[in-house]
């Protein structure tokens, strides 16, 4: 069942993302100057506020602006989630072999508690779509899709991930691991950092001849420097 629903997912973003012809790294000075001007329609906290409320109006360039602009606000940290609390909870769950009701239920609590610190860690978005799914609730998962794809597209609209100079550009490991599931690919376990700052991510055989995506982390690493020098002094 959850294969299921993560291949119409990966409907959702071909449809949508593959067509285009022109991708955009992002331009993080414009995004900064865009997203922290108040008369700004893409103003941080006006974006964010609309985020939270899982506003359906938010088109591919206010994900794109949401996404890299976290990049500039105090509540971003680069390597994070691995020890929240909700998280190790979380993979308890995951280990079991099947899931009950009080499992799925669990999930969403533990991913709405999780995303609360990580908001666009597209993979907890997905799960909680998948556990009200698999519940009978399609209703109140809706939105956590419609944020996940979101932020798969805003990422996927950068590169095509095939080199180095079209890496696609991502903030957090998590949504590295979220876009390969989306494009319908498996990844084989193998991963290496480049000089140029650039995760690959080898890929189990497929269709398409892909043998490994390219992930930008350069902001990430900045962020983590920045951070450490500041720690220091």
């Amino acid at each position: 069942m959850t294969r299921i629903l993560l291949l119409l997912a990966v409907m959702m973003v071909q449809g949508s993302v593959w067509a285009q012809d022109i991708f955009q790294k992002p331009d993080y000075k414009a995004i900064k100057d865009l997203t922290t001007d108040k008369s700004s329609p893409y103003y941080y906290n006006k974006l964010f506020a609309m985020y939270q409320q899982d506003d359906t109006t938010l088109t591919l360039k206010d994900y794109r602006m949401l996404y890299y602009g976290y990049f500039f606000q105090n509540s971003y940290k680069p390597y994070t989630g691995y020890d929240n609390k909700a998280f190790k909870k979380l993979n308890r769950i995951y280990d079991k072999k099947d899931y009950n009701k009080r499992d799925l239920e669990k999930v969403i609590k533990l991913s709405i508690e999780y995303l609360e610190d990580n908001p666009f860690d597209a993979r907890k978005l997905f799960d909680v779509y998948t556990a009200y799914e698999l519940l009978g609730d399609s209703v109140s998962g809706t939105p956590y899709l419609k944020k996940a794809m979101g932020i798969a597209k805003a990422i996927l609209s950068t590169g095509d991930g095939l080199t180095k100079e079209t890496a696609y550009h991502v903030l957090h490991i998590s949504n590295e691991y979220f876009v390969i599931l989306a494009l319908g690919y498996d990844e084989d376990g193998d991963r290496m950092l480049t000089e140029e700052w650039c995760d690959y991510l080898s890929l189990k055989k497929n269709d398409n001849g892909v043998d490994g995506l390219y992930f930008n982390v350069a902001r990430m690493r900045k962020a983590y420097m920045r951070k450490y020098k500041n720690e220091r002094h």
